[in-house]
């Protein structure tokens, strides 16, 4: 499915529920991701989820009122940026697992980093309802990978992000 608007900013987006059998990115890299938005061994984080569809990596995630704005309406910036930057590192991590032929969290490890992240928020979101993100690869050059995401609520596309990242080499 492509990541697509119309003039109303509605985005195609795939909400059903992940399949049980799926495994996240996030669980497969393993313990050593202590990320705030991401890590499976953050407590305190807010532990994304990404998956394969197709050739996208897709999330559902609920904002609690801890996540909130100015106004307890409303999700904060940062905590949709940290989303979109999450799970666009995750998609640039298991798409070089991909682009290698090897299962996502196999050794050698492959880690990234995001070099560039550029956000336009374009709706606000609301705190309580389910935020569904979709990120797409747009290119790869040697160690860089460029990604697109949408962060959507309702079928409305909220926030865009385009991303660079880097994989780099891990010494843990």
């Amino acid at each position: 499915m492509s990541m697509t608007e119309d003039k109303n900013k509605k985005v195609k987006h795939n909400t059903q529920t992940v399949e049980a059998e799926k495994e996240a990115f996030q669980d497969l890299i393993g313990p050593q991701n202590h990320c705030h938005g991401c890590g499976v061994e953050n407590e305190k984080g807010m532990r994304l989820k990404s998956y394969w569809d197709g050739e996208d990596a897709v999330a559902n995630w609920k904002p609690s009122l801890h996540h909130t704005a100015g106004s307890k309406d409303y999700t904060n910036g940062g905590i949709m940026a940290s989303l979109i930057d999450c799970h666009g590192n995750n998609l640039a991590m298991a798409s070089a697992y991909r682009r290698a032929g090897r299962k996502v969290g196999s050794e050698p490890k492959i880690w990234c980093v995001t070099a560039q992240l550029k956000i336009d928020f374009l709706e606000p979101v609301p705190i309580n309802q389910t935020i569904h993100l979709r990120a797409h690869v747009l290119k790869n050059e040697g160690r860089k990978t460029w990604i697109e995401c949408q962060l959507s609520v309702n079928n409305q596309l909220c926030v865009k992000g385009e991303l660079l990242q880097i994989e780099i080499q891990r010494n843990d």
